[in-house]
């Protein structure tokens, strides 16, 4: 048997509705617990970890030829 959902209200009783569920309070963030760093922007690692790599490569090759 399908569910059939409940009409909505025209928009004039839209504007006068009240919230059914009370939201409750928010609690405070504990100041205590570290906070997660900021991610930062790998770029800087990436050109690293590829420079590494290119000159472990050329030593490879040097090594290979003599």
């Amino acid at each position: 048997m399908p569910l059939v959902p409940a009409p909505l209200p025209a928009a004039g009783q839209m504007k006068n509705s009240q919230s059914l569920i009370a939201m409750p309070d928010v609690a405070l963030q504990n100041s205590l617990m570290p906070m997660a760093p900021a991610e930062k922007n790998p770029m800087l690692l990436y050109w690293i970890v590829l420079g590494v790599s290119a000159l472990i490569l050329i030593i490879q090759i040097w090594i290979y030829l003599t």
